[in-house]
């Protein structure tokens, strides 16, 4: 209790490949950008962190990526 999360151990995988995040921490969020390469479909996103007092925590987020539509 109240430990906090030790933004330093803060890593996102999307389907394995690491991406860059921004945490945001007084919000209570991260922030990831996917790559613009990042085909439509199914993804996992993996977030995975620790507290300060080193307890670790991973959780997936399954992404459904779709095609923008072509101009108006």
């Amino acid at each position: 209790v109240g430990s906090g999360v030790a933004s330093e151990t803060i890593s996102v995988l999307l389907d394995g490949v690491p991406l860059v995040v921004e945490p945001d921490l007084s919000r209570d969020r991260i922030l990831v950008e996917l790559p613009v390469t990042t085909a439509p479909g199914r993804h996992e996103l993996v977030v995975m962190c620790a507290d300060e007092a080193g307890n670790e925590l991973a959780g997936v987020i399954v992404l459904e990526c779709r095609e923008e539509p072509e101009g108006p």
